[in-house]
């Protein structure tokens, strides 16, 4: 983060949320202590004769930053994509607890109380609705799995698309719109002669066409998981980002609900096309790295769905791939070149692909 796009991260200015353990137990009932440290560590100090291997229960209170992305709350939307809980520390080559470690699969159950007029999805799976007054209870649990994923929010609206055996599915905040106010003139269909209103042209439905359609390509391809192994279901649950197009959480693609917010020129909304369908290809290549610790499955699956996306480039009959070769034609508007080579805008990486590299 930077000054440039701190209002993409945080819209009201920085807000670090925060972490509380406010209980320990073990499995006996006895009181156990916790040692914080300033690095984000905790240490539990069991009591004298308490059993090594024995559970420990954690009460905790996480104070959610006013943020877009996946974890934080802002236009009614809450995204717990990961870190918002306790996570046990990974294990370094030895076997002991190293901080530096990546985490390492467990066993989760998440217990929603959800007030009336609200929707939750949970590890993808949902929305479920609480019309109750008293309110309702979700509950969800998940084995040898991600850190859970939680979405709530007010409205929640469902959209289906089947390919090849896996069902998509697709959860905005907004219904799909008629077809008939796509054109600047309602009521008369879709009228060839009439300007559209970019406001409400179906951008939800192209997103569930392409899926489909990649997904379809992908088996023509016999470049998916085979069926068995393959997942039967995969969502996609549109939520406030503003720095990535999609991110990839447990059960579920995040979708910023900026995205397709362009002008509907066909090579523009391409570059959103192919960063959807990279995050889905993702979701449903993880199920074949099942076995795998949690860090080398997700990224082999990206990069198995990477490259089956380049498959499908290299197919195209398109040299203009890239945003800089689209835009080099008017690279002698001062905008345009400030665009290609000093890139700031929403979905960066959507346009200029990178490569992150820590050395």
């Amino acid at each position: 983060m930077d000054e440039r796009n701190q209002y993409w991260i945080y819209p009201d200015g920085f807000d670090p949320g925060g972490m509380e353990i406010t209980s320990c137990a073990t499995a006996a009932g006895a009181a156990c202590a916790v040692e914080s440290a300033d690095d984000g560590t905790a240490v539990v100090v069991l009591p004298e004769g308490a059993d090594p291997a024995g559970a420990v229960t954690l009460g905790f209170r996480a104070t959610i930053p006013e943020r877009f992305g996946a974890f934080g709350s802002t236009e009614g939307v809450v995204v717990l994509g990961g870190g918002w809980h306790p996570l046990a520390m990974g294990r370094g080559a030895d076997g002991t607890f190293d901080s530096r470690a990546p985490i390492e699969r467990a066993d989760y159950a998440v217990t929603l109380h959800l007030p009336s007029g609200v929707s939750a999805v949970v590890d993808g799976r949902g929305p479920f609705r609480c019309d109750e007054e008293a309110g309702c209870r979700v509950e969800n649990s998940s084995s040898d799995a991600e850190p859970p994923s939680v979405v709530v929010g007010d409205e929640m609206h469902v959209r289906r698309a089947e390919a090849v055996g896996i069902e998509v599915v697709l959860v905005s905040p907004d219904p799909a719109p008629a077809p008939e106010s796509y054109a600047m003139r309602p009521g008369r269909d879709l009228d060839s002669a009439s300007l559209p209103d970019l406001r409400t042209i179906d951008h939800y439905g192209r997103v569930l066409d392409v899926v489909a359609e990649a997904i379809e390509r992908a088996e023509r391809l016999s470049l998916l998981p085979p069926a068995g192994v393959r997942p039967e279901r995969v969502a996609i649950v549109v939520v406030p980002t503003r720095l990535d197009l999609t991110v990839g959480v447990e059960g579920a693609v995040l979708l910023s609900d900026r995205a397709y917010e362009l002008f509907p020129l066909e090579w523009a909304v391409r570059f959103h096309d192919r960063e959807v369908i990279r995050a889905v290809l993702t979701e449903i290549d993880r199920a074949a790295f099942a076995g795998r610790p949690l860090a080398e499955a997700r990224w082999s699956a990206e990069t198995a769905a990477a490259a089956t996306l380049d498959a499908f480039l290299s197919a195209e009959d398109s040299r203009e791939q890239r945003a800089e070769d689209v835009l080099r034609y008017g690279a002698f508007l001062p905008v345009i070149d400030q665009m290609i080579f000093a890139p700031l805008m929403e979905f960066r990486d959507a346009y200029y692909p990178s490569v992150e590299e820590t050395d």
